[in-house]
């Protein structure tokens, strides 16, 4: 009778883990086939471009622009920009009929969020600017950054005359997100270290020194000698809706 029961618990472990594999693999398709669009969608109609409040008070927003083609259907890409530190921290894609669309924006405001127009050459500015400070200090952006960012077709940022700000009080201000895992957190660690040099930069996490395994970056967090290097134990960190 026991062997009956484990073997069917096995029969249904497998089954529930081929469901998982192929839900995955589907999620996999459809990410792939979204982003194709994006190159279809750069010569497109320019739909609209906005950027959800939060840049000026926290260094990060939501950024949208999306596009219209054929029979009403658009791509829009939404890019969560850390001006602090990370640049480009995420991309989600979208294709659909422009009315689910104006269904998702709408729902960022019930939810309120608070969105507003900007000028596409200053996205572009804003975007980009991000993408290349935190590069200078050896962070890459997300993996879906350079498949996503053909939205922005011949968008010319030079033509923008805002001027944006990058970095906190004049150094890169890296805060974990809730997401981030010990192994990426000490990464970026890293790479300021290596980049901006001990005391040059600002760094907010929920993770205590240990569960970093931190022994090695011990002398560089030191700030002993004067340096502007903040560790701070937080509960929260600056995320975008």
């Amino acid at each position: 009778m026991a062997a009956n029961d484990n073997r069917r618990r096995k029969k249904i472990e497998a089954q529930r883990a081929k469901r998982k594999d192929k839900q995955r693999s589907i999620a996999r398709v459809e990410s792939s086939s979204k982003i194709a669009r994006v190159l279809q969608a750069q010569r497109w109609t320019l739909l609209e471009t906005r950027i959800s409040d939060g840049l000026i008070e926290q260094g990060i927003a939501n950024v949208f622009i999306a596009r219209r083609g054929p029979h009403n259907q658009v791509v829009g890409v939404v890019f969560l920009v850390d001006t602090y530190c990370l640049g480009v921290k995420d991309v989600s894609v979208f294709y659909g009929p422009e009315t689910r669309w104006h269904e998702i924006i709408q729902q960022q405001v019930e939810s309120g969020a608070r969105l507003e127009p900007i000028a596409p050459e200053a996205l572009r500015k804003l975007v980009e600017g991000a993408v290349d400070y935190a590069k200078s200090f050896g962070i890459d952006p997300h993996r879906d950054w350079i498949k996503a960012s053909p939205i922005f077709g011949d968008i010319d940022a030079s033509k923008s005359l805002v001027e944006f700000t990058y970095g906190q009080d004049g150094k890169p201000s890296y805060v974990s997100g809730p997401y981030d895992r010990p192994e990426r957190v000490k990464q970026i660690l890293q790479a300021l270290t290596q980049h901006a040099g001990a005391g040059n930069f600002h760094f907010t996490t929920h993770y205590s020194p240990d569960e970093l395994d931190c022994e090695l970056l011990d002398e560089d967090l030191d700030d002993d000698d004067g340096g502007d290097v903040m560790y701070i134990e937080a509960t929260e960190s600056r995320q975008a809706g």
